[in-house]
């Protein structure tokens, strides 16, 4: 299993559940304190050069991730190259918290 580090996953936390999801419960605090939706779904994305190595290790066939929040594995995902892009789109995924 390919093991990321959370770092590599998202970028700094600049939201609930970013905080939340990363177990951080005094800044997830701070973000209610200062009036946070406590309705917020978004988790946020993974810059461009983060994502692009992600789909080249699934293309070389590994289909499991995990960090400390959470464990994925990866069923179906099809790849799409173009001159200036990479596109991968997964089909089937089971995740669970950890």
């Amino acid at each position: 299993d390919l093991k990321l580090p959370d770092s590599a996953l998202r970028p700094p936390n600049t939201s609930l559940t970013g905080a939340a999801c990363d177990g951080d419960v005094a800044l997830a605090q701070a973000f209610i304190d200062a009036g946070a939706d406590i309705e917020e779904k978004s988790i946020g994305y993974a810059s461009a050069e983060v994502l692009v190595k992600i789909i080249d290790v699934m293309e070389d066939g590994q289909r499991a991730y995990s960090s400390s929040v959470f464990a994925a594995q990866i069923e179906g995902v099809t790849f799409k190259r173009g001159p200036s892009s990479v596109q991968a789109t997964i089909s089937e995924w089971t995740i669970e918290h950890t």
